[in-house]
Order: structure tokens, then C-alpha cells, then sequence
């Protein structure tokens, strides 16, 4: 074998971003260091393929959260839909919610996204802001509970149903 650099690539951004969600779910300290150990390469490696701690983060909230809302159907049905792909999202992964709200720069993309399509359909900022408080309190404490212990989607879903009959006029 000649020395120098393989002709195939053996570390690509996806498997880092796998690797990296991976450990995060897993609630261990995502570190360069620990990537680079799990791919066995050096932390530079992993830093040349992803950029910053932040920028390997915000690649991982686009990809588990960037979702537009279904197209032709009512402002209440488009909003239960995102919120319940939302709050399935934080339930699947609760620790990289945890990072994401650590670091306020973190919540651009689709993150921002989300609030611009709820901002377009809620009937005014009152209810945008109450929205976005209910569904991230249950979020933060969905990712706070132990496994099985904290709340429900149907537990969210029940809330949000009863918030967002309130929050339009009837008809």
C-alpha cells in the first residue's frame, strides 16, 4: 500500500452528522475529539468536514427540522401539522433541543422557518406567542423527563387542539 491519502473518501459530513446525532441522543458531550475518536481520524478531520461545533449543529437542526407545511389546506390544519412533526421531532431527539435553546444563535433555518409559517397563519401575535410558549414548554420538559416518564404527543396534541380552537373564529 503507498503511503498518503486513501483514494476513497472514508469519512464524509453525513456520517459525522450521524455520528454526531447519534452521541447527542445518547446524552454523551459531543466534542471534536470524541467524534474523531469514533471515526478514527484526527479532530481536524472532523472539523475540516463540518466546520465549527455551531455550524456541524445547525447542519444537524436542518436536518432534523426542516419541514414546510402540507399545501392547500386550512391555516388550523397546516399548523397542527407542523407543530405535531415539531414536537415528534424534540420527542425523538430532546438533547439536541436541549443544545439548540443553549445556544440562542442555533435557532435560524428552519427553525425560523417554522415560526415565519406559524406567524402566517395564527390569527394574531398574542396566539403566535402563546403557541410557541405551550409547545416549548411541553417541549423543554419532554426533554427533561427520563424515558417514558415524560409527556405524551397526545398529551401536547390535546392542549394544542384546545389552543387552536380557541384562537380562531368560529366557521
Amino acid at each position: 500500500m503507498k503511503p498518503g491519502r486513501p483514494t476513497a473518501p472514508t469519512l464524509t459530513k453525513a456520517a459525522i452528522l450521524h455520528s454526531a446525532l447519534t452521541m447527542i441522543d445518547a446524552g454523551q458531550t459531543l466534542t471534536f475529539r470524541s467524534l474523531a475518536t469514533a471515526h478514527g481520524v484526527t479532530p481536524m478531520a472532523i472539523a475540516h468536514h463540518t466546520g465549527s461545533r455551531d455550524d456541524l449543529l445547525a447542519d444537524l437542526i436542518t436536518q432534523c427540522f426542516a419541514f414546510a407545511p402540507p399545501p392547500n389546506d386550512t391555516p388550523r390544519a397546516r399548523l397542527r401539522d407542523l407543530l405535531t412533526r415539531y414536537v415528534q421531532t424534540v420527542l425523538h431527539h430532546p438533547n439536541l433541543l436541549t443544545l439548540t435553546f443553549a445556544t440562542p444563535a442555533l435557532i435560524t433555518g428552519p427553525l425560523r422557518d417554522l415560526t415565519n409559517h406559524l406567524r402566517a397563519d395564527l390569527p394574531s401575535d398574542i396566539v403566535l406567542h402563546l403557541t410557541i410558549d405551550y409547545t416549548h414548554g411541553f417541549a423543554l420538559s419532554a426533554a427533561a423527563a427520563p424515558p417514558g416518564a415524560g409527556p405524551t404527543l397526545p398529551d401536547y396534541l390535546a392542549g394544542l387542539d384546545w389552543l387552536l380552537e380557541h384562537s380562531f373564529a368560529p366557521g
